[in-house]
C-alpha cells in the first residue's frame, strides 16, 4: 500500500553541523545519522520520527524534496508452539509499508535543499551491506513480464518504476519481454562487460527460471553468477520465490535493493529424457501438483484462486500418479558436484548429469548411494527450494535455496476424504505431520513418470513429461531477500560447520 503524506512548505537553511535542520512556521525537519525527525510547532509538540535505517531512498525534484520510508508495521504476527516463527506466512512476517514523505520548499531555497537530500543519501548509504555486490554505481536490467498471471506486472511496474529509480546508486535499464525466452536470449548474449549488478523480474516464476537459464547457458557462467542479484517482485500467479524470500511486496524489495541485502541460492542442472542441460531457480513439480498449474492455465485471469479451484477439482476426480523415483544425499556426491562447478571445460551440471548421476531408476538401484522411493502410485510429488508455494501454501517450510540440498514431498494411498484433510493444512504447513506424506532431504534426484502423465512443471512453467535427471549445484547465484530472512541466512550460516 502507498501512503503520500504531503508536509507544509518548508525553509531549508544552510546551517550543517552534527544535526542538520529545516526550518517554518509550521515547524522544524531535522536530519541526524540515524534519524529524520519532524517535530510540529502546534500545541502537540507531535515528533515524527523516521529511523534512517528504514529509509530506501530519497530524491530532489521540482522543489520538492521526497523521502521513501519502507518501515515495517506496528502490528507483526506473533510465534506460538502450535505455530513458529519459521511457520509464520512470510508475505505478512516481512511485508513493510512505503510510505512517501514529500516537504515542500520554496525556490530561493534550492541549493540547500539539494545539499539536505545528498546529505541524507549519504546517510543511507551508511547503512548498506558491507559485502553488497557492486561499485560505486550499481547496474541494474529490469525485467518485465506483461502477459504474466493477471496481466498486472505491466501496470504495477508503471507505478513503481519511479521508486527504484530514485536510489541515487543505481542506474537502471528497463525491457519489456515480448515472447517466451526473451530474457533467456538478452541475457546469453549480453557482452560481459556490460552485465549488470542487479536483475530485477517483475513476473511470476517463469520469467526468473529464463534469466536463471540466461546466465547459466553463458560460456562465463561461473564468473557472472558470483557477481550478480537477483530479485523477485510478485507479477504472477505464484511467485513462489518473491513469497519465500520476503519480496512479494514492493517496498520490502525497494529496501533490500537499496541496502544490498542477499544471500547465496542455490541453482537445479536438469534434463528431461537426456535432452540438453537447462537450469531451474527452484521447483519441480509434477502429479497433483503439476496438474493443478497445468489444468488452469486458461483461468490466469483469476490469479490465485485459481490454483484453489483446481485443487478442488483434482481431489475431487481423484486421479493416481504412475512412475518411479530415486534419490541421493550421498557426501561422495557433493564432492562431484564440487569438482564439477571448478571444472572450466564444461558448462555447469554436464559433467555431473552425464558422468555421475544415473541414467535411469534400475541404475541407481545398484548403487549403494542412491534410494529408490518404494511407492509407485502419487497423488503429491514436489521438489522444492521454496519454502511457499502459490503465496499461501506452505508445503515444504524448512526449504530455502542457501543450505545445498532441496526438499523433496510426496504422498501416496489417500482417499479423496484424506486428500481433502490433507490439503486443509498446506496453508500452515502441518502437512508434514499427515503419517502418509514423506519428507526427504536431497541433492540429486531421478523421476521416471509413467506413459499416462504428458507434463510436469518445471519453475511453474509446462514441461513435457519423461525421464528427469537433476542435481543441485549449491550457493550459485545470489538472490535479495526481506532483511528478516537475511537474518535467518545469517544464523544459519553461523550454526553450520562448512556452509560453503
Amino acid at each position: 500500500k502507498l501512503i503520500t503524506k504531503k508536509m507544509s512548505e518548508h525553509k531549508i537553511n544552510n546551517e550543517f553541523s552534527n544535526l542538520i535542520s529545516t526550518h517554518s512556521p509550521k515547524g522544524v525537519l531535522s536530519i541526524s545519522k540515524s534519524f529524520v525527525k519532524f517535530e510540529s510547532n502546534k500545541k502537540s509538540k507531535k515528533e515524527n520520527l523516521i529511523s534512517v535505517s528504514d529509509i530506501a531512498c530519497c530524491s530532489y525534484e521540482n522543489n520538492v524534496i521526497s523521502i521513501y520510508d519502507c518501515s515495517k508495521p506496528n502490528k507483526i504476527p506473533k510465534a506460538s508452539k502450535s505455530k513458529p516463527y519459521s511457520q509464520l506466512p512470510r508475505k505478512k512476517r516481512h511485508e513493510r509499508q512505503l510510505k512517501i514523505h514529500k516537504f515542500i520548499v520554496t525556490e530561493n531555497e534550492g541549493s540547500s535543499c539539494l545539499e539536505f537530500k545528498n546529505k541524507l543519501s549519504e546517510n543511507i548509504k551508511s547503512f548498506q551491506e558491507p559485502n553488497r555486490i557492486g561499485g560505486t554505481i550499481r547496474t541494474l536490467i529490469a525485467f518485465v513480464n506483461p502477459f504474466s498471471g493477471k496481466k498486472k506486472a505491466q501496470k504495477l511496474w508503471n507505478k513503481i518504476e519511479k521508486y527504484f529509480r530514485a536510489i541515487d546508486d543505481i542506474k537502471m535499464t528497463v525491457i519489456i519481454t515480448e515472447t517466451k525466452l526473451h530474457a533467456t536470449q538478452y541475457i546469453h548474449n549480453l557482452p560481459k562487460a556490460e552485465f549488470p549488478d542487479i536483475i530485477l523480474s517483475v513476473s511470476g516464476d517463469g520469467l526468473v527460471c529464463e534469466i536463471t537459464n540466461g546466465i547459466f547457458t553463458r560460456d562465463d557462467a561461473r564468473d557472472i553468477s558470483k557477481n550478480v542479484q537477483i530479485c523477485h517482485i510478485a507479477g504472477g500467479t505464484s511467485n513462489s520465490l518473491a513469497s519465500s524470500v520476503g519480496t512479494c511486496c514492493v517496498a520490502s524489495a525497494l529496501h533490500s535493493i537499496s541496502r544490498g541485502i542477499s544471500a547465496p541460492w542455490s541453482v537445479f542442472a536438469y534434463t528431461i529424457n537426456d535432452s540438453n542441460v537447462q537450469y531451474a531457480m527452484g521447483s519441480f513439480g509434477w502429479a497433483l501438483a503439476a496438474d493443478v498449474h497445468l489444468e488452469t492455465e486458461w483461468m490466469r485471469f483469476l490469479g490465485g484462486a485459481r490454483i484453489s479451484i483446481g485443487t478442488v477439482y483434482r481431489v475431487l476426480t481423484a486421479k493416481k500418479y504412475q512412475g518411479k523415483t530415486a534419490i541421493s544425499r550421498a557426501e561422495s556426491l557433493i564432492s562431484e558436484v564440487q569438482a564439477d562447478i571448478q571444472d572450466n571445460s564444461q558448462k555447469l551440471g554436464v559433467r555431473s548429469l552425464n558422468q555421475v548421476i544415473p541414467k535411469s531408476i534400475e541404475e541407481a538401484k545398484s548403487r549403494d548411494d542412491w534410494i529408490e522411493i518404494k511407492n509407485d502410485r502419487y497423488f503429491l510429488w514436489l521438489v522444492s527450494q521454496y519454502s511457499i508455494t502459490d503465496q499461501k501454501f506452505i508445503l515444504t517450510p524448512n526449504a530455502n535455496g542457501w543450505k545445498g540440498s532441496f526438499d523433496f514431498i510426496h504422498a501416496k494411498g489417500h482417499t479423496r476424504i484424506e486428500t481433502i484433510q490433507s490439503l486443509l493444512t498446506i496453508s500452515t504447513g502441518s502437512i508434514l505431520e499427515d503419517k502418509k506424506v514423506t519428507f526427504d532431504e536431497a541433492t540429486a534426484l531421478i523421476l521416471e513418470s509413467g506413459p499416462s502423465t504428458k507434463w510436469t512443471m518445471v519453475d511453474g512453467e509446462k514441461t513435457p513429461a519423461g525421464t528427469i535427471r537433476c542435481v543441485l549445484l549449491p550457493n550459485m547465484i545470489n538472490v535479495i531477500l526481506a532483511d528478516d530472512v537475511f537474518n535467518e541466512y545469517k544464523e544459519w550460516k553461523n550454526n553450520t560447520k562448512n556452509p560453503n
